[in-house]
């Protein structure tokens, strides 16, 4: 029986430990900010029959609902939430799997997921991606979190 210590054993401590906790803690508020937005969204489609972007002089800006508006709120739904959704998974991955080749497997995945959000919500920033923000900032400082707890896995 071998004494030597896996990555993942040798790179678990206190420290370690808490960050990877914070980490999974602010993806799945994220995930949890990211839905409230798009129920928000869909409701003010749905029931209001509106399409609300951005805050001018402290109250939201709202508009009838035009086709345009529609597809653009259902593009932005369509390609985020699966996003968030696999940034997530991979947050989670990350901080559980054993191997060094699926930790790396996860770290792609959990910034490929987190590029993309955050590029296709600054593009969105003007319409749906500005009540999305929120969520993808805490996102990227979960991410940033990941990304340190990968590095110490790669030193261990």
């Amino acid at each position: 029986m071998s004494t030597k210590k896996s990555n993942v054993e040798a790179a678990t401590t206190p420290a370690t430990d808490k960050v990877t906790r914070a980490e999974i803690i602010l993806a799945y508020l994220s995930l949890a900010l990211a839905a409230v937005a798009m129920v928000y969204l869909i409701i003010s489609g749905l029931i209001e029959h509106e399409a609300c972007y951005g805050v001018s002089a402290a109250h939201i800006q709202c508009q009838a609902i035009d086709p345009n508006a529609a597809a653009r709120i259902l593009v932005v739904l369509t390609y985020l939430a699966p996003l968030y959704a696999g940034a997530v998974l991979a947050m989670r991955w990350q901080t559980r799997a054993q191997d060094s080749f699926a930790r790396n497997t996860a770290f792609g995945l959990m910034a490929t997921c987190v590029i993309l959000l955050l590029s296709l919500i600054s593009a969105a920033m003007a319409g749906p991606g500005f009540f999305l923000l929120p969520s993808a900032v805490v996102l990227f400082v979960a991410a940033i979190l990941g990304t340190w707890v990968w590095a110490r896995s790669l030193r261990a």
